[in-house]
């Protein structure tokens, strides 16, 4: 499990633990005290700290598991290498990345330009022929970038179930489309720790 996940799951829960710890204190302090009003006002404080603090938290959760988009060559170069364990070879250049993770599963979109000499290159990495993945007939999923949209004419498949290229992840693969008209390759990694 992700550290992040854990930590914020755990600090949500020991609000909600604090919240309703707090009703039937404040309820016996009231009833001693004889002051009713004392438990509605400290009751409404409660509930509003609790939905104030949950409201940032999860505000704060959303702002983390933001897909990222790298847009400069440096962080198109590092996207490529978190997968392929490398820098792009001679002859691809990454066009366009997204990296989407949450908790202990990742994924990456990945659209790049290939000379014919790199092709044999990227087949390399164990891409095996295989039939169209649902990343490739319009299901890549919620978070897919919008420039994702391969090409289903002239595309050649391949995949990789065993993706093992220089990362630490349980279970990966790999997929790619690969348009020879238009010197480009589509890859999606799928990464599950």
């Amino acid at each position: 499990m992700n550290i992040f996940t854990l930590f914020f799951g755990l600090l949500w829960f020991g609000m909600i633990a604090v919240f309703f710890v707090s009703i039937p204190i404040l309820g016996i302090i009231g009833f001693i005290r004889k002051s009713w009003k004392f438990f509605g006002i400290s009751t409404g404080i409660s509930l509003l700290a609790f939905c104030v603090g949950s409201g940032a938290l999860w505000a704060l959760v959303a702002c983390l598991y933001q897909p990222y988009d790298p847009g400069s060559p440096e962080e198109l170069i590092r996207a490529f290498h978190t997968d392929f364990g490398e820098a792009p070879p001679k002859g691809v250049t990454v066009l366009k990345a997204r990296q989407y993770a949450v908790a202990d599963s990742g994924v990456q979109w990945l659209l790049l330009k290939v000379d014919s000499e790199s092709v044999e290159k990227m087949l390399s990495y164990g891409f095996t022929s295989s039939g169209p993945s649902s990343d490739f007939s319009g299901d890549a999923g919620a978070h897919a970038p919008d420039w994702w949209d391969p090409p289903a004419e002239n595309m050649e498949y391949f995949e990789n179930r065993n993706w093992p290229h220089g990362n630490s992840w349980y279970g990966n693969w790999a997929h790619m489309g690969l348009d020879r008209k238009r010197d480009q390759v589509w890859v999606v990694v799928n990464r599950v720790d």
